[in-house]
C-alpha cells in the first residue's frame, strides 16, 4: 500500500454490537500476547484463552453499566481496535495489581 492510499483510509468509532465480540476477543488476546511478551511470564501469556476473551467481550457488550466502543475501518467495516468504558472498579484494580505483581511479571532487565 502506498502513502497515497494509506492517507485515504477512514475509520469510525461506534458502540460495539454483539457480532463484534469475536473481533474484540481476538484483538484482546493477540495484543496481550505480543505486547507483553518478555514482560510477563510466557506461561501466563500461553494460558490466555481466546474463547474466554470472546465471552468476556460478549458480557461487556451486554452490560448496561459498561460502554464498549470499537474502531472500525469504514470501507471494510473491519474492527481493528476497541475500548471499554465504565465506572471505576477500585477493588478490582487493587486485585489486578496484586495478581500482576505476584503472578505475571518477570524481573525487569536493566
Amino acid at each position: 500500500m502506498n502513502q497515497d492510499s494509506q492517507s485515504k483510509l477512514q475509520f469510525s468509532v461506534r458502540v460495539a454490537e454483539p457480532e463484534d465480540a469475536v473481533a474484540i476477543g481476538t484483538i484482546h488476546t493477540e495484543s496481550w500476547k505480543t505486547t507483553y511478551k518478555g514482560i510477563v511470564h510466557q506461561s501466563f501469556l500461553d494460558s490466555i484463552d481466546l474463547n474466554k476473551r470472546i465471552l468476556g467481550a460478549t458480557n461487556r457488550i451486554k452490560n448496561p453499566n459498561t460502554d464498549c466502543l470499537v474502531l472500525a475501518e469504514v470501507a471494510s467495516k473491519k474492527v481493528i481496535g476497541f475500548a471499554d468504558l465504565g465506572p471505576c472498579r477500585e477493588k478490582m484494580s487493587i486485585l489486578m495489581e496484586n495478581f500482576m505483581q505476584s503472578t505475571c511479571f518477570n524481573s525487569f532487565k536493566t
